[in-house]
């Protein structure tokens, strides 16, 4: 379990938020559109350490979204440190790469918290 640490993307493929743990592991945010042209509030929330992609709370404007998770389900492993790209790839350019198609953010971003 020590040695096992995620890579985690969040996209929107067509309006529908996704968290990619891997290229075969995401969880997708049902009934969405956020490609309105609106400002929207995403947060992502593990309940527990080590917990499976599927028990992944999603909000969409602080409302809790219906998910579905992938058939690959992982326990999910965080590490204590590591680097973060934001609307970009930044350190995790070829596993970011492989999961979002290779298409960067586009947009604003305001008020991230991490």
């Amino acid at each position: 379990e020590g040695g096992n640490k995620n890579v985690f993307s969040l996209t929107l493929n067509d309006g529908q938020p996704k968290l990619y743990a891997s290229p075969t592991s995401v969880l997708t945010g049902q009934s969405w559109d956020l490609n309105d042209g609106r400002w929207h509030n995403i947060a992502v929330i593990m309940p527990r350490a080590s917990c499976r992609l599927s028990e992944v709370k999603m909000y969409v404007d602080n409302e809790q979204v219906e998910t579905e998770s992938s058939n690959d389900n992982p326990n999910l492993y965080l590490s204590g440190s590591g680097y973060i790209g934001i609307g970009g790839y930044g350190y995790t350019e070829a596993i970011a790469f492989s999961i979002s198609q290779g298409i960067p953010f586009e947009g604003k971003i305001d008020e991230l918290y991490v």
